[in-house]
């Protein structure tokens, strides 16, 4: 009977969480202020600072989900300001209208003297079906060809270094995407809704992932992140449902699921030689 009740006890009032009078336990005050998940994992690992383990392990879980709610609040903000520039989008969206009346049995070419691609440049053009971008372009914008239901393929050349946020969004159609070897970083949502969008070769020139990059991409099965990735966002890969295979860095084993992959499905490598794990 006293084992039952100190296994009850353990469980659900354990002595690193718990006050000698158990009003101030994690659970209690997460729930009283309402917290989400990213805030209340952290006041867990505060709560149990110095009482469980490693002190400063517990310290630094802590400060990880507050980046990952600070992330999440400027995602949030981020999206929230694509829907209050309602004027902005109209007159970019005339401007997009009017280039996507050029392309020529849906493809059309960027001149050759272009460096940058502007956000909203062919926003909601679902006509165009094939872009091709000139060696001169060093950015695609923000938003540049999202909601292009109609393209199916794109080649970003090694001129280009970043790929802005939400720049190819919810391109329905998007079956194949190159990625050029002189990316560095690839934006907030750059590729997120492409539910065609079957395999990705992330080059080793990409330092960067933002958060939900690849979120939605349905049917993508096969993933290749190059090994000089130092940051790869919240959700980069959530909702991936159909995703079978992916190479990637071994120090992000530990970060699997916060990216949104199963670690089952992983192979890992350090540097050049590839190893593979079951974790």
């Amino acid at each position: 009977m006293n084992q039952n009740r100190e296994t009850e006890e353990m469980v659900c009032h354990p002595k690193h969480y718990a006050s000698e009078n158990k009003l101030y336990e994690p659970y209690k005050v997460i729930n009283a202020w309402g917290c989400n998940f990213n805030v209340g994992s952290a006041i867990k690992y505060l709560a149990r600072y110095q009482k469980k383990w490693n002190a400063i392990e517990d310290l630094e879980k802590a400060i990880q989900y507050i980046k990952f709610e600070i992330e999440s609040l400027k995602e949030k903000t981020a999206e929230d300001a694509t829907d209050t520039k309602n004027d902005v989008r109209s007159e970019v969206q005339d401007e997009g209208v009017r280039k996507c009346i050029l392309p020529v049995n849906g493809k059309i070419s960027i001149p050759e003297n272009m460096t940058e691609i502007e956000d909203w440049a062919f926003y909601n053009c679902s006509g165009i079906t094939r872009v091709t971008i000139p060696d001169s372009v060093t950015r695609i914008g923000g938003s540049a060809f999202s909601g292009c239901s109609g393209l199916t393929s794109v080649t970003i050349p090694n001129s280009v270094t970043t790929i802005g946020s939400f720049a190819f969004y919810n391109c329905s159609g998007l079956a194949n995407v190159t990625i050029g070897n002189g990316v560095t970083s690839i934006g907030l949502g750059a590729f997120k809704g492409c539910r065609e969008l079957k395999s990705v070769n992330i080059p080793d020139s990409v330092t960067y992932i933002g958060s939900r990059v690849f979120e939605c991409c349905t049917r993508l099965a096969s993933v290749v992140i190059g090994n000089r990735v130092k940051r790869i966002g919240y959700g980069a890969f959530a909702g991936c449902s159909g995703l079978t295979s992916v190479m990637i860095p071994e120090r992000f084993k530990d970060e699997l699921e916060l990216i949104g992959i199963n670690p089952s499905i992983c192979r890992f490598y350090n540097l050049d030689k590839w190893t593979y794990m079951n974790i």
